[in-house]
């Protein structure tokens, strides 16, 4: 960096740290933080595809070979 660029940034730095609203950030997100709801937790069988899911997926899938197999020959 030149040193207009960092003359720039270290005066930008310091006005930032004399202005009170510079810190509202920390406050607000102690604020989100607090109030926020916790992520529920997934069990494993949660991320499994039902069967009905995978019944369906199955049956797409022979159905496309078989539309492969019919436009080829």
């Amino acid at each position: 960096m030149s040193d207009s660029t960092e003359r720039d940034l270290e005066s930008w730095i310091t006005s930032r740290k004399k202005v009170p609203q510079a810190h509202l950030t920390r406050a607000v997100m102690r604020q989100i933080q607090s109030d926020a709801r916790p992520l529920p937790k997934t069990t494993s069988q949660s991320n499994r595809p039902s069967w009905l899911i995978a019944s369906a997926c199955l049956l797409a899938g022979v159905g496309k070979l078989g539309l492969i197999i019919h436009l080829a020959f």
